[in-house]
């Protein structure tokens, strides 16, 4: 069974759009995720022949899908690159189990030696669920049209995924990963069955999202706690600091020093 850890950089340096700026923002999140003791080995599948060149230097283990550093459109289609990162990933890669991981997904401590064992425990597919202010699942008819699975840790372990949250896209539109994700888990369920079903089905156990979770914090915090994505904001260096800052009272905490 081929299990790996997965990231993905895609992109030119361009900063005339805020969802274009994203490439630029990655170095620091690579050098970050680089130097940090509590990273296991990952795969980084690259958009670029640049953009691959410069991670090889930077000693990043990297699978370069295409030379172009875009082949999507970069302001309306951008996260649909990562999509094919899963497809790739698990179809021509032959990956069996994968966790992809944006870079501002830190890890935090060590993995437990049965992690993807209790991985498995739930459904093939798990992600955090968040709440955005805006509506994201249209096709709901109950209501809870804001709260989707957020994109920053994913788990998979069925190769039929990713061509199934394709499809998902392709019927949503828009630019966001997450809804065709959600949908994908809404379809698996027979519905959207509220948040206890998700929690004890699809919920990622070993990620915190440290903004806009739908879970109150005692659940949250009790889960096994091996990465925490900082996400919630468009200044990614005040983002960065937090990681910073937590990673280092995580490395304090098992030194003893806290």
């Amino acid at each position: 069974m081929k299990r790996a850890f997965v990231r993905a950089v895609w992109g030119n340096y361009d900063d005339s759009h805020r969802i274009t700026r994203r490439r630029g923002m990655i170095d620091d999140w690579v050098g970050f995720t680089r130097d940090n003791p509590y990273v296991s080995d990952f795969i980084t599948y690259v958009f670029g022949k640049k953009n691959f060149d410069i991670l090889g230097e930077a000693g990043i283990n990297c699978v370069l899908i295409d030379d172009e550093p875009l082949v999507f459109d970069a302001t309306r289609e951008q996260y649909r690159h990562k999509l094919e990162v899963f497809r790739y990933a698990m179809e021509d890669d032959g990956i069996d189990e994968m966790v992809f991981l944006d870079w501002d997904v830190v890890p935090t401590k060590r993995l437990p030696c049965d992690f993807w064992e209790r991985s498995r425990e739930k459904s093939t597919i798990q992600a955090c669920l968040q709440q955005y202010r805006r509506p994201k699942c249209p096709w709901r008819v109950n209501g809870d049209i804001r709260k989707v699975a957020n994109g920053g840790f994913v788990y998979m372990a069925d190769k039929s995924m990713p061509s199934r949250i394709i499809k998902n896209w392709n019927d949503i539109k828009g630019n966001s990963m997450e809804p065709p994700v959600s949908k994908l888990i809404d379809e698996m369920s027979g519905g959207w069955k509220g948040i206890d079903h998700y929690w004890q089905n699809f919920e990622a156990e070993f990620c915190v999202i440290h903004h806009f979770s739908v879970f109150p914090n005692v659940d949250r915090y009790a889960k096994d706690e091996c990465f925490v994505h900082f996400q919630g904001g468009r200044d990614k260096s005040i983002l960065l600091s937090k990681a910073k800052s937590h990673l280092d009272r995580c490395i304090k905490k098992e030194r003893g020093c806290l």
